[in-house]
């Protein structure tokens, strides 16, 4: 905890491309980092978001809609639910996740 970077990472991706297939390429940059100044202990057991993207899609229209929910409840355990709902003209899509995260303690 000297001020130093802790974990650094980026993504590139400048060029966004949405092909009429669904698939994407894409270029940007993204950097990502932490740096700890002082000592810290998370008390946030409850978290979550909420997201929406909508906007032309092929002859119509396309509404995204995204939300997370996640519980801590313990440093060591992480449980995460997710929901993507997908709206078209003439199709709508559900996704459900669930994501469990145990770390180990040495």
């Amino acid at each position: 905890m000297n001020g130093q970077w802790e974990t650094y990472r980026g993504r590139v991706a400048p060029i966004n491309y949405l092909f009429q297939s669904g698939d994407r390429f894409d270029i940007a940059a993204h950097p990502d980092g932490d740096r700890l100044i002082a000592p810290f202990a998370s008390k946030r057991r409850v978290s979550g978001t909420l997201q929406y993207q909508g906007g032309g899609f092929y002859n119509g229209r396309l509404n995204q809609y995204i939300g997370s929910l996640q519980l801590k409840p313990s440093p060591l355990f992480i449980v995460e639910l997710s929901e993507e709902r997908d709206q078209g003209k003439e199709f709508k899509s559900n996704e459900l996740s669930m994501k469990l995260q145990y770390a180990l303690r040495y």
